[in-house]
């Protein structure tokens, strides 16, 4: 699988190279759920920048122009829940919503030109193959 993978990322390079065609920055993503395997492949990365959210651990390898590898894993796989403290959450009084009256609301659709940009059928074949 990997070997297709990256035949593709070399085949949208040359695609983006031999057009010039404009691409937003990415991120590569490669998720595990086996602490043992996300440790090996954090040893193939090198150097990396951690960021930890409120599900995963991730790790991300930087390479130019934007794109980003992220190896990750859910947190709780790999960190430990720890205890610290209690808060009381005061009491909230209990909040009456008024009701809203019956009202009409819009609805809308969007339609878009069958051919998009105006091109022909033909014009379509050769941007596609070419």
């Amino acid at each position: 699988m990997n070997n297709e993978i990256v035949k593709g990322l070399r085949e949208l390079a040359d695609f983006v190279e031999r057009t010039d065609f404009p691409i937003n920055p990415f991120r590569v993503l490669s998720g595990w759920n086996s602490v043992a395997d996300f440790t090996e492949q954090l040893k193939k990365l090198g150097s990396f920048d951690k960021k930890i959210d409120d599900v995963h651990v991730r790790c991300i390898k930087k390479f130019p122009g934007g794109i980003e590898f992220e190896v990750y894993i859910l947190k709780n796989l790999t960190c430990k829940r720890i205890l610290k403290e209690t808060r009381i959450i005061p009491a909230t009084p209990e909040i009456i919503i008024p009701a809203e009256q019956e009202r009409e609301e819009n609805i809308y659709e969007w339609e878009c030109p069958e051919s998009l940009l105006g091109l022909n059928e033909k014009e379509k074949e050769l941007s596609v193959n070419g």
